[in-house]
């Protein structure tokens, strides 16, 4: 059994120049050892040449019986990490219908601060929007786009792409997939087709933290982890259209999963987006004001008249 796999690339190309499939490919091969060698006469008992092949035989079954069951325990896993994510999607969405949002401690302490009353303003959305945001998608959901042949969601920490399989008279297999996960590049291609998704990543990821699987005949789901899991990205594909990262909305019950200092500046950058929406001054801002004031008390000997601040 030693080194059994430098043939692969032979045995693949006689199974794909087949028509009859596997059956073609073992006639080819008895067809072989009955032209070519004494495989059928070499012995003067033909029971010990039928022996060796049920012998290997059943020796690769059990090689392929476990396998099997090593793909099939991962697929159980990657799936069930998936349902627990859309699980957890659904309970969001239904807290925010029902007006009940989950806020951090830290949050609900900035918003019980001491606070500055908004300039009033009448600013069209439209006007609000940057310059540089213009054109840019809305984030779908999950914080990522839909588009044609396929859609992805992320999290800061890792990303899932859903690729819209093709209908076809059998079932799909593992086997006839071609999925390439590569450090920043992702391609999903059905045998020598064209591909269904072939291209460039927007940033690297994580190989080795990579899987995926078929849950229905209709759809592959690709997961990955970030490199970079302090930042959004705003494409799946590097020539994919790009969608507008500050309306993305974080999922509270996602901060537990990250480290302290990430966590704390997530919070931070929430926090600030929904004091902007209020039209008050960012966390910091409101820090130094806070500690301007303080000044003040400590210093009323001092004219501050002048002093101005936007």
């Amino acid at each position: 059994m030693e080194n059994i796999e430098r043939f692969d690339a032979m045995f693949m190309t006689m199974a794909q120049n087949c028509p009859g499939g596997i059956n073609s490919l073992l006639d080819s091969f008895f067809g072989f050892l009955s032209r070519k060698t004494d495989f059928y006469t070499g012995n003067a008992d033909l029971k010990t040449s039928r022996d060796l092949v049920i012998k290997k035989f059943d020796e690769y079954k059990e090689i392929a019986l476990n396998r099997k069951k090593e793909i099939d325990l991962e697929d159980e896993k990657v799936e069930k990490r998936r349902l627990e994510r859309i699980r957890k999607k659904k309970e969001e969405e239904k807290k925010t219908e029902s007006g009940i949002i989950e806020i951090t401690e830290d949050e609900a302490k900035e918003l019980n601060k001491k606070k500055i009353e908004p300039v009033e303003t009448t600013v069209d959305a439209a006007e609000e929007e940057d310059e540089e945001d213009k054109g840019k998608l809305k984030p779908n959901s999950g914080n990522g786009c839909d588009l044609v042949n396929y859609s992805w969601i992320q999290t800061l920490k890792d990303v899932e792409v859903t690729v819209k399989l093709p209908k076809m008279d059998q079932k799909l297999l593992k086997k006839n997939l071609v999925v390439k996960i590569q450090k920043k590049k992702l391609c999903v291609k059905i045998g020598d087709n064209e591909a269904l998704l072939d291209g460039e990543l927007c940033k690297e990821i994580k190989v080795d933290e990579s899987s995926w699987l078929i849950p229905k005949k209709d759809i592959l789901v690709i997961e990955f982890d970030k490199i970079d899991q302090m930042s959004w990205w705003d494409k799946l594909i590097t020539t994919d259209p790009v969608i507008n990262t500050k309306k993305i909305q974080p999922e509270n019950s996602k901060l537990s999963d990250l480290d302290g200092e990430t966590r704390s500046m997530v919070e931070k950058m929430m926090v600030d987006q929904r004091r902007k929406e209020q039209g008050l001054p960012s966390t910091d801002d409101q820090n130094k004001f806070d500690m301007f004031e303080k000044f003040k008390n400590q210093h009323p000997e001092m004219d501050f008249s002048k002093c101005k601040f936007n």
